[in-house]
């Protein structure tokens, strides 16, 4: 079942159109996408979020799947409630990328003021407005959220931030990485330290925090 479902995100993105350079690994689709709203082109994750067993079963059925089979449907058991819908997060992922110029920047302004009441003018590396500083860079896409992947190399050059939104994109919250060239998205590198925060204040005291020698 894990497998197929797997396999059914990964053919249904083919499909679409929506990705390039696109594959398969460690239970996550992946690949590359153009995201017109922002004017760039952004890595992608589309995550059925498997568990570890379920992504090593995976990662062996698509490492064994003969590429002229074709995918067999007549056989499976009803899906049982609570499994990942791969229509649905192929759809999610499609709205995301259609999301038009205004409501982008409505978005990029959301993040922007909550960092702005939170830092003041003193702790940034450079005075710049965030919301031209802010740029896009990966999105990961989840059955219930969606996370923006940003760099702003003028006013945080050492750090990246990862902003989580829901289904109504709505902020649900926040949290910072170190800046890493080799791993654009950090479900790709599990040994990355990742810094999760409660309060915005926390999130920009970390931001701020000189680096340890």
């Amino acid at each position: 079942m894990t497998a197929e479902l797997l396999d059914d995100l990964h053919r249904l993105l083919s499909e679409s159109g929506l990705l390039s350079d696109q594959a398969v690994e460690n239970g996550i689709v992946h690949g590359r996408a153009s995201f017109a709203a922002a004017g760039v082109e952004v890595a992608i994750n589309v995550d059925p979020e498997l568990d570890d067993d379920e992504r090593d079963d995976a990662v062996l059925a698509v490492d064994e799947l003969d590429p002229d089979d074709e995918l067999a449907t007549d056989d499976r058991d009803d899906d049982p409630v609570g499994d990942p819908d791969p229509a649905g997060l192929v759809a999610s992922l499609a709205r995301t990328l259609a999301l038009d110029a205004p409501a982008w920047r409505a978005l990029v302004d959301t993040i922007a003021e909550e960092i702005e009441e939170a830092v003041g003018d003193d702790d940034v590396e450079e005075q710049t407005d965030l919301r031209d500083d802010l740029t896009v860079t990966s999105i990961v896409v989840f059955a219930d959220a969606t996370v923006f992947a940003f760099t702003a190399p003028r006013q945080f050059p050492t750090s990246r931030l990862l902003a989580q939104f829901d289904a109504d994109l709505d902020i649900e919250h926040l949290e910072v990485l170190p800046l890493d060239d080799d791993a654009e998205l950090p479900e790709h590198d599990p040994g990355l330290e990742v810094h999760s925060f409660d309060t915005l204040e926390d999130l920009l005291t970390h931001i701020s925090a000189p680096e340890e020698p």
